[in-house]
């Protein structure tokens, strides 16, 4: 089946919809605001995500992000190694039409001038953006009551990310069972605690491939920089080991709306580094065949400096 009556059967159904903030509200701390047809969305928070859509003065990090990228790639492409730079979209890009003010389509100005000079760059993908698909349909890509996109959307991309490698594509289907889901979004409300009931695309081919985890060094608490956690699979499809550099879209690989989760079933290694710089020794360290570095469109207004190694991100971290 195609991708966009793939989507199209995704559910979301938010549970006592009359109890839900009113849209256009805001929350007591200004990070998240209530769209219509009971869609929340960040709204401003430390990197001021909606006045991102407006500011003209960041569009020259998007040239340094374009050199960053292309430096990075060179760097690692020089030692044998495959790279790929993801760049996930705000969920207000993807769905601004419910976004209760005004904004502007395509995305922040940050982000329509990277897409204008990587897009057609065959070592990056912005995720979900050669779909061509309305905004209902699209809405099957990410959670109600979350910033980030749903098991359905990550599903998506890793298709995005395989085809880059040259690797077959996963067979998606529609799971039978339905699951009940509240995200960070969801008790941003005084009162009130927003939950939603899903039915998702999964992949039964690969679901039951289940890795092991070989080394975490922060057991049991949540995800931060530095975070380190790799996945063997004894079991995996492709004998190819993966570093993946990013953040929560990435994932420590503990649940299926996590790129680390999907490709940890498919590959021999996979290695999650929670940063925003690429280690200078990243290859040597990991022993990785392919670097997948991810970040999305709200981290984009920091430009960082790839100046240390893996250790010394440790020891920043220990300090």
């Amino acid at each position: 089946m195609i991708v966009s009556k793939l989507l199209e059967s995704v559910e979301s159904v938010p549970l006592a919809p009359e109890s839900w903030p009113r849209t256009g509200l805001v929350s007591a701390d200004r990070s998240t605001i209530m769209g219509s047809h009971q869609q929340s969305y960040l709204f401003q928070g430390s990197n001021n995500h909606y006045d991102a859509y407006f500011d003209t003065r960041l569009i020259e990090l998007a040239n340094g992000w374009a050199d960053l990228t292309a430096q990075r790639h060179q760097r690692i492409t020089d030692q044998g190694v495959q790279v790929l730079s993801v760049f996930v979209p705000n969920k207000a890009t993807c769905l601004p039409s419910a976004f209760p003010q005004p904004i502007p389509r395509g995305g922040t100005t940050i982000w329509k001038q990277l897409n204008h000079l990587l897009f057609d760059d065959s070592g990056v993908v912005f995720s979900l953006q050669k779909m061509k698909i309305d905004e209902t349909t699209m809405s099957g890509a990410w959670l109600r009551t979350d910033s980030h996109w749903s098991q359905s959307g990550c599903l998506l991309a890793v298709n995005e990310i395989l085809e880059k490698l040259a690797l077959p594509l996963l067979e998606v289907q529609l799971a039978t069972e339905t699951q009940q889901f509240s995200g960070d979004l969801s008790s941003k409300w005084s009162g009130k605690f927003l939950a939603e009931v899903r039915r998702e695309l999964f992949c039964p081919e690969i679901t039951s491939m289940i890795p092991e985890v070989e080394f975490d060094n922060n057991q049991g608490q949540s995800q931060h920089f530095g975070r380190h956690v790799r996945w063997a699979n004894k079991n995996a499809k492709y004998q190819i080991n993966v570093t993946f550099v990013g953040n929560s879209f990435s994932g420590t690989g503990r649940g299926p709306g996590e790129l680390t989760w999907w490709l940890a079933r498919l590959f021999k290694s996979v290695t999650f580094l929670h940063s925003s710089l690429i280690p200078t020794d990243v290859v040597e360290m990991t022993s990785c065949d392919v670097v997948i570095f991810q970040t999305v469109e709200r981290f984009l207004y920091v430009l960082p400096q790839d100046n240390l190694t893996c250790d010394e991100i440790a020891k920043f971290l220990a300090d």
